[in-house]
């Protein structure tokens, strides 16, 4: 998590294409794709965890981050 935003890096594996939903209290913030999603916080989302599909089938989450 940088000062002002939470970023993730993916480890790319094949040639899979990764998308990310960050998602906090008000619902769905952001959908980014890519290898390095962020996600900059506005005020009010209460939490911020990440929700990475990969077009492979596979799902990841992160645990909460508490704002």
């Amino acid at each position: 998590m940088g000062r002002n935003s939470i970023r993730l890096k993916i480890a790319q594996e094949h040639d899979y294409l990764y998308t990310t939903h960050f998602i906090g209290a008000p619902g769905l913030l952001a959908t980014v794709h890519g290898l390095a999603p962020d996600y900059h916080p506005r005020g009010g989302e209460g939490y911020v965890r990440a929700k990475v599909f990969s077009s492979n089938g596979g799902v990841a989450w992160t645990q909460p981050m508490f704002l």
